[in-house]
Parts: structure tokens; C-alpha cells; sequence
């Protein structure tokens, strides 16, 4: 089923200074872009038209004879061989199409040219450093944790408030950190000849958020 694109979105997804291929028309490459503060140098296309369509913003393209202001729905096809560059003092999102291969480092500004497998690439490894950060953050978060724990189990304490909130923190990262989980499980086998009921639904309420396939993590804890 074919599928429309909606430009301003695909714009959005575009990072600065990236021309992100959405499609391909009879040989032309049509991409999308956000630039701002940038003007390139004169160029010339001597194979291909280029046709740029503002989504949102605004620039221009100087031309030997002057400029052409541009802005959101208009529309400007250069023709091939005639010297241009775009002058951009703004965020402008616009739509480019030209024939394929026409765009290189020399004529774009050092921008860069991202096809669809390019940009699911630069995606997951932004997924990927973001998760990178938040495990780097949890790691952080369990330290005083651990202390908590080793304190409560050394002075005996029988402190529920405090047992209960130790839980309650524990299971928040218990999935996500391999440290957080044996903290979780050493706690609750101190405690559950303390209070086995209460024990046990912090077992129950971890498989019921975490899914666990592990049976036996009950039967761990009372160990």
C-alpha cells in the first residue's frame, strides 16, 4: 500500500544540516532539510534542475542577478548551469529535488546526505547512547541504596517504613540493573521471617511489572 509523507514531520525528523531522502521521482532524489545560519558558496549543477519548496521558515537564493526571498509554501526551480547559492540567516525546513547524485560535499555546504537506512542508523545509535546515559544514571541511583540495605540488615532493623520504601525504590531499577535485583532479593530474604506476607507481595509485584519467567523467586527469597 503506498504511503503518503507529511512534510513538515519528515522535515522534523531531519537533523540540522542533514538532507534526508524521502522518495524517488522518475531518477530525481527528493529530500527534505533544516538549515539555519549557513551560506554556502556559488555553485553550479551542470546536469540537473533543482527545485526547492519552503515548509516552514524562511531564505534566500542569490542568483548573478540578484535575490529570490522564499518562504513557507513557495516554491523555486533553478535551472542546470545556473550559478546559485542558498543564503539562510534562519531555521528553515524545505524540500529539495534534483536528479540523483547530484548533491556532494561541495555543493551542499558540508551537509549531509542520509537515505533511509542511514537515518534508522543515526536513530538506534542515538537510542542507543541515550540508554547508555540512563544506564550510567541507575548505576548512580543504587549506590546509597546498597549502603541502605547492608545498614538495615546489619542493625537488624525491623523499620517497615523504611524496609517498605527500600523495596519500593529497589524495584525500580531491579530490572534494568543486575545490582538493584540482588539488593532487591537480599533484602527480602532478611525480611521475610519478618514479615513473609508483606515479602511476598513485593515478589508478586515484581513478576506482575517485570514479567518474570523465574518460579522460583519466591521460594529465593524465603531461603
Amino acid at each position: 500500500m503506498l504511503e503518503k509523507v507529511n512534510l513538515l514531520q519528515a522535515a522534523n525528523s531531519a537533523g540540522l544540516f542533514e538532507y534526508l531522502n524521502i522518495g524517488q521521482l522518475n531518477g530525481h532524489t527528493i529530500s527534505v532539510l533544516q538549515a539555519e545560519e549557513r551560506t554556502l558558496d556559488f555553485h553550479v549543477h551542470e546536469q540537473s534542475d533543482e527545485l526547492f519548496y519552503v515548509v516552514e521558515g524562511r531564505f534566500d537564493i542569490e542568483l548573478d542577478d540578484g535575490l529570490v526571498s522564499l518562504g513557507p509554501g513557495d516554491l523555486l526551480i533553478i535551472p542546470k548551469g545556473t550559478r546559485h547559492r542558498p543564503v539562510v540567516t534562519s531555521r528553515v525546513k524545505c524540500l529539495l529535488m534534483e536528479l540523483e547524485g547530484t548533491l556532494d560535499a561541495g555543493n551542499t555546504g558540508g551537509a549531509v546526505q542520509m537515505d533511509d537506512a542511514e537515518e534508522s542508523g543515526a536513530f538506534f545509535s542515538g537510542i542507543a547512547a541515550m540508554a547508555g546515559q540512563l544506564q550510567a544514571l541507575i548505576e548512580q541511583a543504587v549506590v546509597p541504596l546498597r549502603a541502605e540495605v547492608s545498614a538495615v540488615i546489619r542493625q537488624r532493623s525491623t523499620d517497615s517504613v523504611q524496609i517498605e520504601r527500600l523495596f519500593d525504590s529497589l524495584l525500580d531499577y531491579a530490572a534494568h540493573n543486575d545490582e538493584a535485583l540482588a539488593l532487591f532479593k537480599r533484602l527480602g530474604r532478611y525480611y521475610y521471617p519478618i514479615d513473609p506476607e508483606t515479602t511476598e507481595e513485593y515478589v508478586m509485584i515484581y513478576k506482575e511489572l517485570y514479567e518474570s519467567d523465574d518460579d522460583n523467586e519466591e521460594e529465593e527469597l524465603a531461603q
